[in-house]
């Protein structure tokens, strides 16, 4: 079965598999060598936004949510780049959602 965007039902489940293993790897990253993952995140940051569009399922999206906060969480003060860069697309794309884009 294809979805609007021509990821097929097997394909979605494959990225929802993989996005959860990246929500507990991620922020554990985050956690180790005060800050010295920041750069590597900050370089991913435009990649996990992707997959955070209106076409992807309402688990994932949710999980990159989570992703965001607990990296965010886990670097602390040091984080103020990521969230000035990724809070406004997150924050469109539950605008999206609700249809007061």
């Amino acid at each position: 079965e294809e979805e609007e965007d021509g990821v097929s039902g097997s394909q979605t489940n494959t990225q929802e598999l993989l996005l959860e293993g990246v929500a507990e790897l991620l922020p554990a990253l985050c956690g180790v060598g005060n800050g010295q993952f920041l750069p590597a995140l900050q370089g991913m940051m435009p990649d996990l936004l992707k997959l955070c569009s209106k076409h992807k399922t309402d688990h994932m999206r949710a999980l990159l949510s989570a992703i965001f906060a607990d990296c965010v969480k886990a670097i602390g003060p040091a984080s103020i780049g990521i969230i000035q860069g990724a809070a406004p697309h997150l924050v469109r794309e539950t605008k999206a959602d609700d249809g007061t884009n």
